[in-house]
């Protein structure tokens, strides 16, 4: 019997997340159509004032808001008010507010999802404006809109899909979906 060779492998390579890397970003050989998603599928602005970035949602604000992190780069938080739409504010306690936020978490909280941008990246509260897709056919600020949780809010300069939004609240007004049929 010859000698025994003990082998172990030690460090990044031994199978397991490290504790510097949460498992979101553990590359396990299948595909992601979310991250694999090539962002210039995605319809876009003429004048995008930011490229796309891939983010996970991390905590729903409200139906228009959410908190986002970085997770291809820098995991940097930032506060995201989606471009295009309005709902109902939770803070005044307006009609529909709660239940467009828990339809806004159902959607997306804790996904990935592309941002895209139109011309201005920032508005007067420091919130990052975006529009959030999760595949070039799953608009999530349309969604919200057409389901009956908004209103469209086109606010220039950013208004590339200011036509498409209001269709979709005609249409969610008209078949009396969400806030349509309770509030107003």
């Amino acid at each position: 019997m010859g000698p025994l060779i003990f082998l172990s492998c030690v460090g990044p390579d031994d199978g397991e997340p490290s504790d510097s890397a949460p498992d979101s970003v553990v590359d396990t050989g299948e595909r992601d159509p979310i991250r694999d998603l090539d962002p210039a599928t995605l319809p876009a602005s003429s004048s995008p004032c930011r490229e796309p970035v891939l983010m996970r949602i991390t905590k729903v604000v409200d139906g228009d808001t959410a908190y986002v992190e970085d997770i291809v780069q820098t995991w940097k938080t930032e506060k995201v008010r989606f471009i295009g739409i309005d709902t109902p504010e939770t803070y005044e306690d307006q009609c529909w507010a709660q239940e467009a936020k828990v339809a806004t978490r159902e959607m997306i909280d804790g996904e990935l999802v592309w941002m895209t941008f139109d011309r201005t990246c920032e508005d007067t509260y420091e919130r990052t404006l975006a529009y959030l897709w999760r595949s070039a056919d799953d608009f999530v600020n349309m969604d919200i809109v057409r389901q009956g949780h908004a209103w469209a809010y086109p606010y220039e300069p950013d208004t590339s899909f200011a036509e498409d939004f209001q269709t979709a609240e005609d249409l969610a007004r008209a078949e009396d979906l969400g806030m349509w049929e309770d509030c107003y």
